[in-house]
């Protein structure tokens, strides 16, 4: 949850667990995996 607070830049924790704290089907929970694998690479190929 805290990397998807930091990637929406939501200033506080308790706004990330209100919108996704819900449980997730496989399927959203999929394609969030695939929204932060792109988000991430790039920034963990510059490291």
């Amino acid at each position: 949850m805290k990397v998807q607070q930091e990637l929406m830049r939501h200033a506080s924790i308790q706004t990330t667990m209100n919108i996704y704290g819900q449980a997730m089907s496989s399927s959203k929970r999929e394609a969030n995996g695939k929204v932060v694998e792109m988000v991430l690479k790039p920034v963990l190929a510059s490291a």
